[in-house]
C-alpha cells in the first residue's frame, strides 16, 4: 500500500473525530470479517493499519494472529502483541477471542483522538500492568470538545472485564 500508516498520521497530531470514525469504521468491518474466520489479530496498533493514497484504512502484519478454532496452538498462551494494547486478558497469558482485538481498538480509537496512547508508562511491563489495573483515562481531558460518547465507547472497548465489552468488532 503506497501511503503512511495510521501511526505515521497520528504522529503528525490528533485526528478529527469524523475521520477516526470512518477509520474504526474500516478497521472494525476488516477485523469482525477475520473474527467471522476464527482468526485474532493479536497485535492491533496504530502502525498495523496501513493507509492507502486515497486514505482508506487497511489491517496488516497478521503475523501473530492467532486461528481460535486450531487444535494446536503453535504460540502457547504467551502474551504475544504490543504493551501499549495489549487487552487484559492479553497480558495475563489467557486464552484470548476476538474481544481482545476489540480492547485494541478502544485504544486505537483513544490515541487517534489524542495523539497519545492512553496509558503512560517508562516500561513495557508497567505499561501491560497499568492496562491490568488502571481505569482508562478520561479522553476529554485531552480533548474536551469532544462529545461524552466518545468515552462511553472507549470504557466499553477497553474495559478490563472481556464480558463487559462489545461482543464483537461490528458493535
Amino acid at each position: 500500500i503506497d501511503g503512511d500508516s495510521l501511526g505515521e498520521r497520528v504522529a503528525r497530531g490528533p485526528i478529527d473525530p469524523d475521520t477516526a470514525a470512518r477509520f474504526m469504521k474500516s478497521a472494525a468491518e476488516t477485523i469482525q470479517f477475520a473474527h467471522e474466520h476464527n482468526i485474532v489479530h493479536r497485535d492491533l496498533k496504530p502502525a498495523n493499519i496501513l493507509l492507502d493514497a486515497f486514505g482508506n484504512p487497511a489491517i496488516s502484519d497478521f503475523g501473530i494472529a492467532h486461528m481460535t478454532v486450531a487444535t494446536v496452538d503453535l504460540t502457547g498462551n504467551a502474551a504475544l502483541g504490543t504493551p501499549a494494547y495489549m487487552s487484559p486478558e492479553q497480558v495475563r497469558g489467557d486464552r484470548l477471542d476476538g474481544r481482545s482485538d476489540v480492547y485494541a481498538l478502544g485504544a486505537i480509537l483513544f490515541e487517534m483522538l489524542t495523539g497519545r496512547i492512553p496509558f503512560q508508562a517508562k516500561t513495557p511491563l508497567d505499561l501491560a500492568v497499568k492496562h491490568l489495573n488502571d481505569p482508562v483515562p478520561l479522553i476529554r481531558t485531552f480533548r474536551p470538545d469532544l462529545p461524552s460518547e466518545v468515552q462511553d465507547i472507549i470504557n466499553k472497548s477497553m474495559a478490563k472485564d472481556k464480558e463487559e465489552r462489545y461482543a464483537n468488532a461490528s458493535e
